[in-house]
């Protein structure tokens, strides 16, 4: 946090575009590229090369920044993965043992929100995390019946579709926290009841086993459960406004898909009343399951196991690399082999993950999407990308194309001790940019969508949107609805009051 406009300047480099949004009445949290004299510790963004700014909200932060000759580092005041400690005997309960000093207040919180987070893609902005100063939201879209919209698993937020709008309601967080789950009952009945509405009907994912889809379950309303990377799509359909075909281009780290299987690298056509999966990235299997999630070196032993499908030196210098004895890792090689606690997937966010961690970049995380991130920082600060070669087309007769990512990670292994990992990340980045336009040539549908939180990543969108401009299509983002799951809920309550029809081939 930073007393004012000229301050930011000195830590950053903002655009004006930036600095309005820093002053505006919303006042977010906006990521901005570091000045590398800046002054500020680098345990303050670790290994990023961007930093959170923020000017102050309210008149006590006015107060403390006037007295301060520096910066402030802020914090939500909660454990990683709980919700705000909004009351004192909430807050010293759970957070005396991390804080020296309590400054509470006699006026209780109604209702805990977050700081939002903005982050500009192509000079404008993008929000991340949906909260304080921007929520709730409205969106122009008509219903017949009320329809409460529960979202996701992460990241998760409400929806709620009234007769004329869509309203997204604010970030709630991750329900694997007990505490945040309580909030995410008690945002079910604050949000309609702020609009003083009914809900006919509860949309949520298809996963059996999310929270929020057990919640929609003792709701005893009808149901409309919708496919994970769907509700992404019409998310970013009714955030930017298009009622024709699209393309949308759905990459994540996982999410149920109507087969069953984890997906999470789709590339999904949408029409008025139907939807089809044009292409996937090709299955790979994650040893250890959500272990893989905060161990990509996992990840990546299950991406050389799709090239190889045997044992080979990289896998064993990854797991010494990692502390992993080569008991453990024969035990995670016949786990891959016989699909055991090894579950297969299509996810792009893991494919990054495994790049990271073939490049000696992150092989464990402390935090949702580190190892992705890790891999977008190297290959920005690349000057040129290794030439790998492209990611495959594979045709499949009444199936789906298969977007066969080998050829390009066998490359990626081969050149890696011998060529910097930046350069190499920047290859991959382009590879995959690349993937993507061979996809939207053979849908042939002009208009392409990118939603799913791997499109929170900058270079990424610009390498995407550059090229599919020049091969004639028309690239749409989100804006003001989150690409990640953080925005899900507003794709299921379109759903729900427009179903699309999966097209079986």
């Amino acid at each position: 946090m930073v007393q004012d406009l000229e301050a930011a300047h000195a830590l950053a480099a903002v655009t004006p575009a930036e600095a309005e949004t820093l002053a505006s009445p919303a006042g977010p949290i906006v990521l901005v590229p570091a000045r590398p004299s800046s002054g500020l510790a680098p345990a303050v963004a670790p290994g990023s090369p961007l930093l959170g700014l923020i000017l102050p909200t309210t008149p006590l932060h006015h107060l403390l920044l006037g007295r301060l000759a520096s910066p402030l580092v802020a914090t939500s005041g909660n454990r990683s993965g709980a919700p705000i400690a909004a009351d004192p005997a909430t807050a010293f309960h759970h957070l005396s043992d991390i804080a020296d000093v309590f400054l509470i207040h006699d006026r209780p919180v109604r209702r805990p929100i977050d700081d939002s987070v903005v982050r500009f893609f192509r000079g404008d902005a993008t929000v991340l995390r949906h909260a304080r100063g921007l929520a709730p939201s409205e969106f122009a879209a008509t219903t017949t019946a009320p329809t409460l919209a529960l979202g996701a698993q992460q990241k998760s937020a409400l929806a709620l579709h009234l007769t004329d709008r869509i309203v997204l309601g604010p970030h709630i967080g991750d329900l694997d926290d007990h505490d945040t789950r309580r909030a995410l009952e008690a945002a079910a009945a604050d949000l309609p009841s702020l609009y003083r509405a009914t809900p006919a009907v509860v949309a949520s994912d298809l996963h059996p086993d999310y929270v929020s889809t057990r919640l929609a379950d003792r709701l005893d309303l009808p149901r409309a459960k919708v496919p994970h990377h769907l509700a992404h799509i019409l998310a970013g359909l009714v955030d930017c406004g298009l009622d024709r075909p699209v393309l949308g281009i759905a990459w994540d780290g996982t999410g149920y898909g109507s087969d069953g299987a984890i997906w999470g690298g789709e590339a999904i056509a949408v029409t008025d009343n139907n939807w089809r999966r044009v292409a996937h990235l090709l299955p790979f299997r994650l040893p250890g399951g959500d272990a893989a999630i905060r161990q990509p070196w996992r990840t990546a032993l299950g991406t050389l196991h799709a090239m190889t499908g045997a044992a080979n030196s990289v896998a064993a210098e990854l797991a010494r690399r990692v502390g992993v004895s080569e008991a453990e890792l024969s035990i995670l090689h016949k786990a891959l082999e016989r699909g055991v606690n090894a579950p297969l997937t299509t996810s792009a966010g893991r494919l990054f993950d495994a790049a990271a961690a073939l490049l000696d970049l992150c092989f464990t995380t402390s935090y949702e999407g580190e190892a992705a991130m890790a891999l977008e920082y190297a290959a920005i600060r690349a000057t040129t990308a290794y030439p790998l070669p492209p990611i495959a087309i594979l045709p499949a007769k009444n199936a789906p194309l298969v977007l066969d990512w080998r050829p390009t990670f066998r490359a990626l292994v081969a050149a890696a001790p011998r060529k910097p990992a930046d350069s190499l990340a920047r290859g991959i980045h382009a590879a995959l940019a690349d993937a993507i336009v061979a996809t939207a040539i053979h849908a042939a549908i002009p208009d392409v969508l990118l939603t799913g939180g791997c499109f929170q990543n900058a270079l990424l969108v610009d390498m995407t949107c550059d090229r599919l401009a020049a091969a004639g299509f028309t690239p749409h983002l989100h804006r003001r609805v989150p690409p990640n799951d953080g925005g899900i809920a507003v794709g299921q309550a379109a759903f729900a009051s427009h179903p699309r029809h999966e097209e079986t081939r």
